[in-house]
């Protein structure tokens, strides 16, 4: 029994000495679990990951799931929309594509990149007058915060600004 004891002692005595001369001999310190990743830092990542010359992508297809998720819950937050209409986009379903749209302009509606998008979507779904109320939108916004290259793209959907 003494002898026990006094390995025991012995071994703890080690991994004092250890741990102070080289910490990594020191046994290992339990970590805290990880934060998780929110729902939009998710969407951002699926949305870097997946490859648009193959929209049709295990990453995309998580897009489109967490973003719909984060719809039915409720999300104002502008990640649960912003890379799902371009996904949707895409992939050919414009309808999907305008609703995302719809959703991040209510959210932001000051961001002028969200109205170029909105006429793509438009034209491709035949809406002409549509399409063209949202370049004018864009425009106007791209005017105001000094953006060229929007003016740019917006130019050549309506012709010289």
């Amino acid at each position: 029994m003494l002898v026990e004891k006094a390995m025991a002692s012995l071994v703890s005595l080690r991994s004092f000495a250890a741990a102070a001369c080289c910490p990594l001999l020191a046994p290992p310190i339990p970590m805290c679990p990880p934060v998780p990743e929110s729902l939009g830092a998710s969407i951002r990542r699926h949305y870097r990951a997946g490859d648009p010359t193959h929209p049709w992508n295990a990453e995309y297809d998580r897009v489109l799931e967490l973003s719909d998720r984060a719809r039915s819950e409720g999300a104002t937050v502008l990640d649960a929309h912003s890379p799902a209409w371009h996904v949707r986009f895409l992939r050919r379903d414009f309808e999907g594509a305008l609703r995302d749209l719809e959703q991040a302009i209510a959210i932001q509606p000051e961001a002028a990149t969200h109205y170029y998008h909105l006429g793509l979507v438009r034209e491709r779904l035949g809406d002409a007058e549509g399409a063209r109320a949202a370049f004018l939108e864009a425009r106007t916004w791209g005017e105001a915060n000094g953006d060229d290259d929007l003016l740019d793209a917006v130019e050549h959907h309506l012709g010289p600004v």
